[in-house]
């Protein structure tokens, strides 16, 4: 057993993932940092964001299993992605508002 023999799946369940988290998150939390003038949202929309990723990849693949049963290896294999990428976006995004969210709540606490 050779360690590039996980390559694949290191790379589809963890490095794609985290590079589309970051990709929001960063997008998300720029936004939210001028908007706030601190740039420490961007550490928690970053955060919600992978953690977002990973919960609508699972919520997809969920809806994928429910809504086609058994579906044949190309209509199937196009529908996968269709529903993983689209869990992934909305998680991603779901995922980045709730970090500004904690982190809006985090600071008014520290303030007083």
């Amino acid at each position: 057993m050779n360690l590039l023999d996980f390559l694949p799946t290191t790379v589809s369940f963890i490095l794609v993932p985290v590079l589309y988290g970051l990709i929001a998150g960063i997008t998300s939390g720029i936004f939210a940092a001028l908007r706030m003038r601190n740039f420490l949202v961007v550490i928690w929309t970053i955060v919600g964001s992978i953690i977002g990723v990973y919960i609508g990849s699972g919520i997809g693949y969920i809806l994928f299993n429910i809504v086609h049963p058994n579906p044949d290896f190309i209509e199937g294999l196009g529908l996968i992605i269709f529903y993983l990428n689209s869990g992934m976006l909305i998680g991603s995004i779901s995922g980045a508002e709730i970090g500004i969210m904690i982190f809006e709540r985090w600071r008014r606490r520290s303030r007083s």
